[in-house]
């Protein structure tokens, strides 16, 4: 796998995993999709910051 993942998608990763719906309005994504091979449209960037 080599998509970009970032820790926003733990908190959407952990409510799909537990069946509950993840909101619209949220920006993370769930994870296992991209785990399963069947992720379209994946992102090419990820927003870091270190400070």
């Amino acid at each position: 796998m080599s998509e970009l993942v970032s820790l926003i998608d733990a908190p959407a990763t952990t409510l799909a995993a537990t069946g509950i719906p993840v909101p619209e309005s949220y920006h993370g994504r769930a994870l296992q999709p991209l785990v399963a091979g069947e992720a379209q449209d994946w992102p090419k960037e990820v927003f870091a910051q270190i400070s």
